[in-house]
């Protein structure tokens, strides 16, 4: 546990939560909330990630250790005996335990402690359904946020794929996921549960997306926000370099180190997940290792092409302004990410598994040669960049602000 900002003790007490150690988006979305919640409310935070806290200590009183989501590859495989491939989220529930009735009661429980000893009337919750499940059992105001796979829209009976094209099955039927469910919850005082999607029910949704990322884009009619909140300068297309910032699941990380050294092109890289990789081991002249995190700004003026793993954050650091990338997708939801950007015409879309395999080294580097060469990639990821900055004109700490007064008895925050 953190202790440092001290607000008024008058104030309306409001939490920030997650449960998932996956993914720096969700800290920055958390830490959006804050900026906007902080003059108004008292915040508390619970994050499983212990070396993000410190992004979110200076808006809130306290921010606490929480428990994450696990996989349950167990239950999981009890009710699915083939491939494991989740299609939708209602799969990804049932892997994060929502098939195992004690484990959901227990967690659930710990929830509604927690928020009952905090006195929380407010949660803004990003991908922390049983902190949702909590706060619905003490009638505590919640707003949803997060990529829009883990916001689905009011009235949807069902999950629909994460990706279009894996077909409308899910592995686990929610059917069953219900039954489990229910069951766990009902001594909880949780209100029973009739559709799966309404894990997610909430008083508001904010799902910081564009339409071509959402799997949900038929079913939603509320506004889209911003799925990056700092102001993202258009680029002036005098950059040079290649910035690549890969994921923590790209195992074959030397095919994508040997492809780039092979271009002699100047290359900047992220790398603060493998320790194997350092500024002295790398054997490239033209490749520069990094272990901070850098300003948008400076990416932006300093790149030409990106290469990511279809991370929504930097991916969207790329479509705002107007920069190419080619991403490297492990996960399906940056496999999502990466192919709606494909249908713009602004990158090009590999898994990270045929690195190596269909994508030798040669073949990675001509591509990535090609992408850096490409007129059409530039001119087309300027076009899509202005489309996108008219669609999103408004500060995001702004349009949080305004759409959270509606929860709040004088309109305002």
């Amino acid at each position: 546990m953190h202790q440092a900002y001290i607000g008024s003790a008058s104030r309306r007490r409001a939490l920030l939560a997650t449960e998932t150690k996956t993914g720096r988006g969700h800290i920055i979305n958390l830490t959006n909330f804050a900026r906007a919640l902080v003059t108004k409310y008292s915040l508390d935070a619970v994050t499983p990630e212990t070396t993000a806290q410190k992004e979110l200590l200076p808006f809130c009183q306290q921010v606490f250790n929480g428990p994450r989501l696990e996989h349950h590859y167990d239950e999981y495989q009890k009710l699915h005996d083939g491939a494991f491939s989740p299609v939708t989220m209602g799969d990804l529930l049932a892997l994060y335990g929502f098939c195992d009735a004690d484990f959901t009661r227990k967690r659930i429980k710990w929830w509604q402690d927690f928020l009952w000893l905090n006195k929380t009337e407010l949660l803004v919750a990003d991908f922390a359904p049983f902190a949702l499940l909590a706060a619905r059992s003490l009638k505590i105001k919640t707003a949803n946020v997060g990529m829009a796979m883990t916001v689905p829209p009011p009235g949807m009976q069902r999950f629909s794929p994460i990706l279009e094209g894996d077909g409308p099955k899910p592995q686990i039927p929610e059917e069953k996921i219900l039954s489990c469910l229910n069951k766990a919850i009902a001594p909880l005082g949780v209100p029973e549960i009739d559709n799966l999607p309404d894990v997610f029910k909430s008083d508001l949704r904010f799902a910081c997306s564009f339409p071509f990322w959402d799997p949900y884009v038929f079913w939603r009619d509320e506004h889209y926000f911003r799925p990056i909140a700092t102001p993202i300068p258009a680029s002036n297309r005098n950059g040079k370099q290649i910035f690549a910032y890969l994921s923590e699941h790209v195992s074959n990380f030397k095919v994508v180190i040997d492809a780039l050294g092979q271009t002699n092109m100047p290359v900047r890289i992220i790398v603060n997940h493998d320790q194997r990789w350092t500024p002295n081991n790398i054997e490239y002249r033209n490749i520069r290792i990094d272990r901070r995190e850098l300003p948008p700004s400076e990416i932006i003026k300093e790149s030409r092409l990106i290469i990511c793993a279809g991370q929504a954050g930097i991916s969207a650091l790329a479509l705002f302004a107007g920069i190419p990338f080619l991403a490297i997708p492990h996960l399906k939801e940056q496999v999502n990410n990466a192919r709606g950007a494909e249908r713009l015409g602004v990158t090009k879309n590999i898994i990270a598994n045929e690195l190596g395999k269909t994508y030798s080294v040669a073949e990675l580097g001509k591509l990535i040669s090609d992408m850096y060469r490409d007129q059409n990639y530039q001119q087309r990821a300027e076009y899509q960049a202005l489309k996108l900055r008219s669609r999103f004109p408004t500060d995001t700490v702004d349009s949080i602000r305004r759409h959270m007064s509606r929860l709040l008895l004088d309109g305002n925050i």
